[in-house]
């Protein structure tokens, strides 16, 4: 598929059954993917649009994760149009059962100038399908967005964060937090009731500092049911209480 001058691909990962791969922040363990595409000829880009994952509890810890199959879509841009993309790919990921264990693969494709009409793409199907499955990013006013880091008298961080909803909150809303440089939070939950267009979200903070008296952005996915969302949201840190 094209789209823009950029092709659409698909990295497909077929699991047996109770295996699990992680998504891009695996959470409090686990080993993200990574793609060397240093090999590839004529690439000038290539980004990598995650669809929503679920949560899981493994050796007392939550992780991030998707079950059975997942289609990764990426837009693959080339640095001279009227040439070939080459691409070969050198992956690194984790897979886990009762046990967990690295894995590795190398892929190739080559993807002509022109693909003709992506409706006759044998693929588009599956493609439109993996990129449906990709959270939304909220267009909402950044006002209506707040979150704050909170340090206890135990020394224990949590976010604790109002978040508007695209949707009308319902059984089974999901969060997963991300913060930069290896910053990693814990027990994500969506606590008290309230407005039904709005989420409470509370979050411990699991591993990596962040400067007391200073500002950050996290990117926050919302997930219920077969809808999702990804907010940036702004957050105060403030010193210990």
């Amino acid at each position: 598929m094209e789209a823009a001058g950029a092709h659409l691909v698909g990295i497909e990962m077929r699991l047996a059954e109770g295996w699990s791969t992680y998504w891009r922040t695996p959470g409090e363990a686990g080993m993200p993917l990574r793609i060397d595409w240093s090999r590839s000829a004529n690439l000038k880009g290539a980004a990598i649009a995650w669809p929503a994952p679920r949560q899981r509890r493994m050796a007392e810890r939550d992780v991030n994760v998707y079950d059975g199959a997942v289609i990764l879509p990426v837009w693959v841009s080339a640095t001279d149009p009227s040439r070939a993309v080459d691409l070969r790919l050198d992956l690194a990921y984790g897979i886990c059962s009762e046990v967990c264990i690295p894995a590795s693969a190398s892929l190739t494709l080559t993807i002509p100038p022109r693909r003709g009409d992506a409706e006759t793409s044998p693929y588009h199907a599956l493609l439109t399908g993996a990129l449906e499955s990709v959270p939304a990013t909220a267009s909402t006013d950044a006002a209506s967005i707040s979150g704050t880091l909170l340090t206890d008298g135990d020394g224990a961080t949590w976010l604790i964060a109002d978040l508007p909803l695209p949707w009308t909150r319902g059984e089974g809303l999901t969060a997963f937090v991300e913060g930069p440089g290896g910053i990693v939070f814990a027990h994500p939950e969506i606590v008290g009731e309230g407005d039904d267009r709005r989420a409470s979200l509370r979050a411990r903070l699991s591993r990596g500092r962040f400067a007391a008296n200073s500002r950050s952005d996290l990117r926050v996915t919302l997930v219920q049911g077969d809808e999702s969302v990804e907010l940036r949201v702004p957050v105060t840190i403030a010193a210990s209480r």
